[in-house]
């Protein structure tokens, strides 16, 4: 994505973008309430990722976290939002769907195709049969 300091660029263009909207004290906030919710350390979101996932693969995890405070900003918007009667059916089985190991393929086929494209496309960091 970024590179080694991908938090640290998400950081400073959120930076850039609320100072313009005159709101400079909206990412502190939102830090906090990551911090409530466990997505914040001393270390930022990368921390939190960090610890639980391995290798470098936590990148795309602290973009989906920053792409959410993106989209609730209105500088983000999806190609497509689910609906309600598919929300419904993702939270019915999504815990004891993910319990078992998936490839890129059997998500597509369960779920559809993704609506935000979070880090690279290169079908050599995560191909669709893995």
């Amino acid at each position: 994505m970024f590179g080694k300091e991908s938090e640290l660029a998400l950081r400073m263009l959120m930076d850039h973008l609320l100072f313009a909207e005159c709101r400079s004290g909206a990412l502190s906030e939102q830090q906090r309430v990551w911090e409530e919710r466990g997505a914040w350390s001393s270390t930022g979101v990368a921390g939190v990722f960090r610890d639980l996932i391995p290798e470098r693969y936590y990148e795309y995890g602290i973009a989906s976290v920053y792409a959410e405070f993106a989209h609730h900003r209105v500088w983000l918007k999806p190609d497509r939002v689910l609906d309600a009667d598919e929300h419904a059916v993702l939270l019915g089985a999504v815990r004891q769907w993910a319990g078992e190991d998936r490839v890129w393929r059997g998500v597509v086929d369960e779920f559809g195709t993704r609506s935000m494209l979070f880090g690279s496309n290169n079908s050599r960091i995560v191909s669709p049969g893995r």
